[in-house]
């Protein structure tokens, strides 16, 4: 359903740096990963539709990125007790995911 939220155009999407508008919502391509932010505003948030693993919080966050042909995959990566995802060796708090 969140894929339906952030339906996707034809345009050169699967490029880092390319930045679209949904709605109310501007998405763009960092390094592969999808980001969004609403009205243009605020931190560019990554984008977890679900969790794994256990229940404390060290478990595995599943995150959208753009592949080559411009469509959304899920991604899985670490999520820890503090509830910070890991994403290209850098950590990233609440502030900076949506889910």
């Amino acid at each position: 359903m969140q894929l339906e939220l952030f339906a996707l155009p034809p345009t050169k999407k699967h490029m880092h740096g390319a930045t679209w508008r949904v709605g109310a919502y501007e998405c763009r391509n960092w390094h592969g990963w999808f980001q969004s932010r609403e009205g243009g505003k605020g931190n560019w948030l990554f984008q977890i539709h679900g969790f794994s693993g256990p229940e404390d919080g060290n478990g595995i966050a599943h995150v959208y990125r753009v592949g080559t042909d411009g469509d959304l995959y899920d991604s899985p990566v670490p999520i820890d007790g503090p509830g910070r995802i890991t994403i290209n060796g850098r950590k990233y708090g609440r502030d900076h995911w949506n889910h």
